[in-house]
């Protein structure tokens, strides 16, 4: 899926009347199948961009489009269908439900999407779980499962829906090193398979070389995009307003 995004921007309410800028993008293309990284230190703006990106987020200016279509004209019903079929949103914390085992948090993400039938679903989240790593995991809760457990089944909740979009908010973080590496490559090799744009926010610099493309935020604002395999290092004005 085609992602691109025009003159966007948002604001948090500040004290009084003021309100605090977290995001200030002219513009910003991810072509469909591209791998994307948004580097930058915590409060840069990266979950804010992503959970915009996802339509979790109405931007207080600007336009979110997917293939073309503009994500935030739809009604808020039908951008959440949307969302549910299109976008896999891995987030930093895995979300998952606690009552809900490992196959069933998976199943769930299946349901929102509507695209499988009841029939289906079942055999479809075992078989990604499976593809996790987590097929002798299916029925344990997540307070069961070890932290990098937990990502796996957060990895597959997001992509059993076989998304045109994976979005993933600092992914590794929580993870040690081993693990870090076994989530990363599974979104990676997931993603690949259903030819997906991929997207992930993470200030780790050992995700760099994994990323054919990134961009650097701060502030809210692009200040550099680099292209993997040039040694090419674009700087964006800091105004934020030209094209990156």
């Amino acid at each position: 899926m085609d992602l691109a995004v025009e003159d966007l921007r948002h604001a948090y309410p500040g004290d009084g009347d003021t309100a605090r800028p977290v995001i200030d993008i002219a513009s910003w293309h991810a072509a469909t199948g591209s791998r994307w990284l948004l580097r930058g230190v915590s409060g840069s703006g990266k979950t804010t961009l992503l959970s915009i990106l996802a339509g979790l987020l109405p931007p207080t200016q600007g336009t979110v489009r997917l293939d073309g279509a503009s994500l935030y004209a739809l009604p808020e019903a039908a951008r959440d269908r949307r969302r549910a079929a299109d976008v896999g949103f891995v987030y930093q914390a895995h979300v998952l439900v606690p009552l809900l085992d490992a196959l069933e948090n998976v199943e769930l993400s299946l349901r929102f999407g509507g695209r499988v039938p009841a029939s289906e679903r079942r055999a479809r989240a075992r078989a990604m779980l499976e593809q996790v790593g987590l097929g002798d995991h299916l029925h344990h809760r997540p307070g069961q499962l070890s932290m990098g457990q937990r990502q796996r089944v957060a990895v597959a909740r997001a992509l059993v829906i076989e998304p045109r979009v994976v979005l993933a908010d600092e992914p590794t973080a929580a993870l040690d090193a081993a693990n870090a590496e076994v989530v990363l490559a599974l979104l990676l090799d997931l993603s690949e398979t259903a030819a997906a744009t991929l997207i992930v926010a993470s200030h780790d610099p050992a995700l760099d070389a994994h990323f054919e493309q990134q961009l650097l935020l701060h502030d809210g604002r692009p200040i550099e995009r680099s292209v993997r395999g040039t040694d090419a290092r674009h700087p964006i004005p800091p105004t934020g307003r030209t094209a990156a």
